[in-house]
């Protein structure tokens, strides 16, 4: 085997590391993946020191961890932070070490080992603070110390990523929210109920009565969400939910069985039918969540339109607690902050570019990192500008050229709606909503509440605003929904830049996800002469399946086609969809890069810049 980092040995190992990529995978479909670990190991003793050796030590830690061996994946993840501490980075982002460490938190928690879960993700926040969102570990921290019973250490952890306010993009705001949310939960003690049985009959017996004070008693007071189906959820204060439910229940009569729970895992649903209100119409779901030790109704899902709009804003900010959004006063306050940052990245760069000038060591990445950063201050400054004047800058909608193949993130054949909630809501207007109720019912892409689309719900916006939530419903059978379980494929060649595949099925903690980096082969002979190369594109797969049900690891090379995982509803998501987001580097929200833009054309279809509910067929052949 060449030595990695040698000009020679540039493109035989890539050939090499897409070759161990395969048949560590090829294992993992068999169900046997350690049985692959003897031959990483022998790769990893002839050169310990190579690009490969620490992603073939993480991939046998994984290995172990899938098999449910917690043990043996710690000693391997162990290796990694024994021989390589924090030097060695993978893909400019965090060291392979922080990786490692992560990994070992989840197995001593799945050891019910919570203080060494605890302490491993402490050396994380002193070791490596700049590798993960801070405010994601000390979130950890928090749900391991609340799962314990020890609610005050666990309050304290969610705190402490409440301080982590200004210090990131929306990723990090979403994360602060549920750290406030849970915190708030355990200060305020809401209704825990121990199954999801006992809940479900308590709920019926008030929908029967039309006693709306006896649901207000029943709803959680800190996580409670309402919106469409098949979709993400805004969190709402349920006293704003209250006067609208109370109004749709007199003019209803609700038909419910306790006893028919949907769902799986984590989440269930209590299907009521009989809605005859102005917002609540036909079939609505109730959402009954696992959390604090028992289980809540957490909220509210719509499947057909209404004939008027809940009567609040789900984009306030006026401190209700409705949506966790920065108030406006402090957005100036954060683009300040993103400058004091970017500006002390630049120049730490640029010390290691002369630091390389002066071993002789080749500079192009870290020119190139030095080029992304300055165009983030020039960009940021620019936001800045128009902040302090208090006027909006004007927004061109991207055109991205990719320079790659983008296929339907699911099998050949198979056919799925990209967004299409308006489409829905259109199909209960009279006469015209019902031929278009038939025509989609009888389309390869089924009838049935469709997700969000572009620049939708506050969980489309910012970085967020070009993602698509996909779903599938039965053909010639209205609302019978079918994506749960199927496959999600990679749309584009790649390697693994980052997963989470620990949130157990339909988990509303957090989500499972795979992020795919588009390499093309200069950049993957990069990679693999040490360099650290900056992709152009990455796509993200969210709501998957879980724990453990994700056969890909972070540094794996994947070919398009490659199964990721399998659809679900882990995260704030009601029903099973597929939410889908091609980032770009070049892309910039408030200054940072790799915000969303259009996956158009997706298969050769394109996607309009409306929510059309376009029916997007697949070519994709399963890997």
């Amino acid at each position: 085997m060449a030595v990695i980092g040698t000009k020679e040995g540039g493109e035989g190992m890539v050939r090499l590391w897409i070759h161990l990529s395969e048949m560590v995978r090829q294992a993992r479909r068999l169900s046997n993946p350690p049985a692959v670990n003897g031959v990483l190991a022998d790769y990893v003793k002839e050169a310990p020191q190579g690009v490969l050796a620490p992603a073939l030590l993480y991939w046998m830690g994984d290995n172990l961890l899938l098999q449910a061996h917690f043990r043996e994946a710690i000693e391997a993840y162990q290796e990694i932070i024994d021989r390589y501490r924090g030097d060695l980075f993978f893909l400019g982002r965090k060291p392979w070490a922080a990786y490692a460490l992560e990994q070992i938190a989840i197995c001593h928690d799945r050891l019910s080992n919570p203080e060494d879960a605890i302490a491993t993700y402490k050396k994380i926040l002193t070791n490596f603070p700049q590798g993960d969102s801070i405010a994601w570990l000390w979130y950890r921290i928090g749900l391991i110390q609340e799962e314990a019973g020890k609610h005050p250490a666990a309050i304290a952890a969610y705190r402490e990523a409440q301080e982590c306010r200004h210090f990131g993009a929306d990723e990090n705001r979403e994360i602060i929210d549920l750290a406030d949310r849970a915190a708030a939960r355990l200060e305020q003690r809401g209704p825990i109920y121990p199954s999801p049985e006992q809940l479900a009959g308590l709920l019926a017996d008030a929908l029967r009565r039309g006693d709306a004070d006896a649901l207000a008693v029943l709803a959680s007071p800190t996580h409670f969400c309402f919106g469409p189906a098949a979709g993400e959820l805004d969190y709402v204060t349920f006293e704003r939910v209250l006067p609208l439910l109370r109004a749709d229940l007199s003019e209803s009569t609700i038909h419910v069985d306790a006893k028919a729970l949907q769902g799986r895992g984590a989440t269930v649903y209590l299907t009521t039918h009989g809605w005859n209100g102005a917002v609540l119409g036909g079939r609505v779901l109730f959402v009954l969540a696992r959390a604090g030790g028992g289980w809540q109704w957490t909220g509210i899902g719509l499947t057909r339109g209404s004939r008027r709009l809940p009567p609040w804003d789900t984009q306030d900010t006026d401190g209700d607690g409705d949506v966790a959004k920065p108030d406006d006063k402090d957005k100036c306050a954060k683009y300040r902050q993103l400058l004091d940052n970017l500006n002390k990245q630049l120049e730490d760069l640029q010390a290691a570019m002369q630091m390389e000038e002066a071993e002789g060591v080749k500079t192009d990445p870290t020119r190139a990192r030095i080029k992304s950063v300055q165009e983030q201050i020039r960009v940021a400054n620019t936001e800045l500008e128009w902040c302090l004047s208090g006027k909006e800058p004007p927004r061109e909608p991207p055109t991205p050229e990719y320079d790659f193949s983008l296929k339907a993130p699911w099998k050949a054949g198979d056919c799925w709606r990209a967004g299409g909630l308006n489409r829905y809501l259109e199909s209960y207007i009279p006469i015209y909503g019902q031929i278009m109720e038939l025509v989609d019912t009888f389309s390869d892409c089924g009838y049935g509440p469709g997700g969000f689309y572009y620049d939708q719900n506050t969980t489309h916006k910012g970085i967020y605003k070009y993602a698509i939530d996909f779903t599938r419903y039965q053909k010639g059978l209205p609302n019978v929904m079918i994506g749960g379980l199927q496959w999600a494929l990679a749309a584009h060649h790649g390697v693994v830049s980052d997963l989470r595949r620990d949130i157990p099925t339909g988990d509303k903690s957090d989500k499972n996800f795979v992020e795919l980096d588009y390499l093309n082969p200069d950049e993957r002979k990069q990679l693999m002469m040490g360099g650290s190369p900056q992709p152009k594109y990455r796509s993200r797969y969210l709501h998957l399946d879980g724990p453990n049900l994700i056969p890909v690891s972070v540094g794996m090379w994947v070919w398009q086609g490659t199964i990721l995982g399998f659809v679900d509803d882990t995260g704030q998501s009601v029903l099973t969809h597929l939410h889908f987001e091609l980032r770009d580097r070049d892309a910039l929200f408030e200054g940072a890069g790799y915000a969303s833009v259009p996956p158009s054309p997706m298969d050769g279809q394109s996607l309009g810049d409306d929510d059309g509910g376009s029916c997007i067929c697949s070519s994709n052949n399963p890997i």
